[in-house]
């Protein structure tokens, strides 16, 4: 927020105090990394939830995407996964985690079938298949 701020601030001072076009111009660039960095990740993980797929199979949880390349990301269900049910407008549903280490210490990370249709019935299948009742 502030490299943002201090970037349109810089923009305004140059277009109003006479620095002329270039001055101007210079800033552009900064105005628009400080956008990406106040709000980018919103529209990237848009443009990241529109090309991904989701499926389920009797012992897999499934996630193929197509950004920047194809990948395809395959989870095992068992009796010991971690199976939760987030509610909202779309539903999202969890049942994997990944632990991303940082200087800062360990972080875990919720991987699932994000903001989808009638989640309580991918839930209630992921269910299902940690219980063993399609095997």
């Amino acid at each position: 927020m502030f490299f943002f701020g201090f970037s349109v601030f810089w923009v305004g001072l140059a277009s109003n105090t006479g620095g002329g076009f270039i001055a101007t111009l210079f800033g552009l660039p900064f105005v628009l990394v400080g956008l990406c960095l106040l709000a980018g990740h919103w529209f990237y993980d848009s443009y990241k939830r529109k090309r991904s797929r989701y499926a389920l199979t009797s012992q897999r949880a499934l996630i193929a995407r197509t950004v920047f390349g194809r990948r395809m990301e395959s989870y095992p269900i068992d009796r010991f996964s971690p199976i939760a049910l987030v509610e909202g407008p779309l539903d999202t549903v969890n049942f994997h985690q990944k632990t991303v280490r940082s200087k800062n210490g360990d972080t875990q990370i919720n991987i699932g079938f994000r903001f989808i249709n009638d989640g309580k019935k991918v839930y209630r299948l992921l269910r299902d298949v940690k219980e063993g009742k399609y095997e």
